[in-house]
């Protein structure tokens, strides 16, 4: 379908593999999209699975994510399923609940530093069991009470996704930071689209 709908890809239409989601802010363009996304159909004699298809949708789950006219945030079901995890038993689950949150990342506020002694876990073990699933399958955990805590965080830290906002045109708070000057006053600094202020407190 990549190749198939390549003209339009980012223009109206995104791909992903045979997942294809057709937007527009207005119903206008949006019907003007779907004209071409036929057209092309009907040129490759493709069809479409109608129990599949949803029309003027204003929020859809599309590939494990769910879109709206704001922005776009992981599907509470998968969060749900993840948050309910129990502490990894093999090297295999700990590579397997690894490699699922890394689909995250974008969305989690400190990934790095959360995941980072798991991830210690993990290459201790791959370095002494090898880095093969079949060879971590075989590799037990043992957790210590730290690593559990550690493991702990990393499902807080799932719950409390956020939301990736489109950007818009109107000015907007996009960053928030609190520093220590010399002379030992705090200021905060807040930066938006055009414009940057600093507030001293």
């Amino acid at each position: 379908m990549n190749e198939v709908l390549r003209d339009l890809s980012f223009k109206g239409v995104f791909v992903w593999i045979n997942a294809v989601l057709l937007y527009a802010r207005t119903a206008g363009s949006f019907l003007e999209n779907l004209e071409k996304f036929f057209s092309i159909l009907r040129q490759r004699r493709l069809k479409l699975n109608a129990r599949k298809c949803k029309l003027f949708a204003k929020r859809v789950k599309w590939c494990g994510k769910v879109i709206d006219g704001e922005g776009v945030e992981h599907d509470p079901e998968r969060l749900a399923a993840l948050r309910q995890m129990p502490l990894p038993p093999t090297g295999a689950a700990l590579q397997h609940f690894l490699c699922a949150l890394n689909w995250l990342r974008d969305s989690m506020v400190d990934y790095a530093r959360t995941v980072a002694p798991l991830q210690e876990k993990l290459e201790h073990v791959m370095h002494n069991r090898g880095r093969r699933k079949a060879q971590l399958s075989g590799a037990i955990l043992d957790w210590s009470d730290a690593e559990a805590e550690g493991f702990r965080r990393t499902l807080e830290t799932i719950e409390r996704s956020c939301k990736l906002v489109f950007p818009t045109k109107a000015p907007r708070s996009a960053c928030s930071q609190t520093r220590l000057s010399l002379d030992t006053r705090w200021y905060s600094r807040r930066s938006a689209i055009g414009r940057t202020a600093s507030v001293e407190e």
